[in-house]
């Protein structure tokens, strides 16, 4: 296996981890960009303009991108989240240049009105599906309450008002100034051509935009206290609560995953045992989640209405009792041992790899294996879960209910 790395004179940089003997490649194209860079009038932005670029470019239209993906035989996909996008392709080895080709002519989509217009429909369509599954758009309410005025409150889809509002002139001037070479990294895994690839990438991104686009970032006031929502779907309550963790910077964040798992984790932690295996909740689950400057502690109860004010008195005091009864060796080596595993098996598949290695080097500019990623879990010890405790949970908390039936 190796690694390499290298940036274009326009200023994009090409990274890949090399395993010659692999079966197949992945090519991802990470643009450092997502919902937190959005102005709130055309939030669900990012999200909107990944759909655009399937949908046709000035050389192809959207018929003939799944067809050429399909005569590959390729497994392709994008994804939006708060803070990136990212699209990708698997493929075997020997149609490199035809993917990374066709990968980076996406990269400056037609924004055709006709095509606009459909898939505008199609993600007002989406917003509603999600709204009326669970937990009924609880998780990006809670977002909005606890992060405020921060950009991490914005929604990845948006919201009707704002999708309903978005204009073709628009998403120009927000791709113009968002996917350009300088906040984009082209990432591979597996059987990669290296050399080859530099050579392509810097053939085919040729006309993108060029230069930087930077990210606001700043500190502000969290959200706390108990807050609530009905909706007239759900049968069941829901409750989720946030509070601070470490963020993607932070090394603290190891001891974090660890000590959510042995708290929290759905199969063998201390919920588990009080509410899972007891019958007195359908799902409950404890999780980190971090970001470039913030970090997330995340809760998630789902119950019976008449179970719902017990379980959630304890699932409090489970997270809680991380303080009074520190975790145990047996306890923390059953977590890194899941968590290793989880590492290790994903690592098998270059695809796995390419979402690890494309994102910490988009975020942190850092290229780790896997070996090295689980030696920093078996480092973590009784203590620093015992630091880790005292220092997050007993923040402030925002807790949210999603209540069944109405108001």
């Amino acid at each position: 296996m190796e690694f390499r790395q290298t940036k274009l004179s326009n200023q994009l940089e090409v990274i890949a981890e090399i395993h010659p003997k692999a079966f197949t490649a992945s090519y991802g194209i990470f643009v450092n960009t997502g919902a937190r860079d959005e102005e709130a009038q055309i939030s669900g932005m990012s999200h909107f303009l990944e759909h655009m670029v399937f949908k046709g470019t000035p050389t192809r239209n959207a018929a003939e991108i799944n067809r050429q993906f399909d005569r590959l035989g390729a497994s392709a996909n994008a994804y939006t989240s708060e803070e990136r996008t990212v699209y990708h392709a698997t493929v075997l080895p020997e149609f490199q240049e035809k993917t990374i080709e066709l990968l980076c002519d996406m990269m400056m989509p037609q924004l055709d009105p006709h095509e606009f217009s459909t898939e505008k429909q199609v993600i007002l369509e989406e917003i509603s599906m999600y709204d009326d599954q669970p937990p009924y758009g609880g998780f990006e309410k809670a977002m909005e309450l606890y992060f405020g005025k921060h950009p991490l409150s914005a929604r990845v889809l948006g919201t009707h008002e704002s999708v309903e509002g978005i204009t073709v002139e628009q998403m120009a001037k927000y791709h113009s100034e968002r996917y350009r070479t300088g906040n984009i990294c082209v990432c591979a895994t597996g059987n990669v051509d290296f050399d080859q690839l530099v050579e392509q990438v810097t053939r085919f991104s040729a006309n993108w935009f060029v230069g930087e686009a930077g990210r606001k970032k700043e500190s502000l006031p969290k959200g706390s206290g108990d807050s609530m929502m009905h909706h007239s779907a759900a049968n069941q309550n829901y409750w989720i609560r946030f509070s601070p963790g470490p963020c993607r910077h932070d090394n603290d964040r190891y001891a974090m995953r660890l000590l959510s798992m042995v708290l929290g984790d759905e199969t063998g932690s201390r919920t588990f045992w009080e509410l899972i295996d007891t019958g007195l909740a359908e799902g409950a689950a404890l999780f980190s989640q971090e970001y470039d400057d913030e970090g997330l502690l995340q809760a998630y109860l789902c119950t019976s209405p008449e179970d719902f004010e017990e379980a959630k008195n304890i699932f409090t005091a489970v997270i809680q009792s991380a303080l009074s009864q520190p975790v145990t060796d047996t306890e923390l080596q059953q977590a890194v041992r899941k968590v290793c595993s989880s590492i290790l098996l994903s690592a098998e598949k270059s695809s796995n790899r390419l979402f690890t290695v494309g994102a910490a080097w988009l975020s942190r500019h850092t290229w780790e294996t896997a070996e090295e990623i689980v030696a920093k879990y078996r480092s973590v010890t009784t203590k620093d879960l015992q630091r880790v405790a005292e220092k997050y949970l007993q923040s402030p908390a925002l807790s949210l209910t999603v209540c069944a039936g109405s108001e």
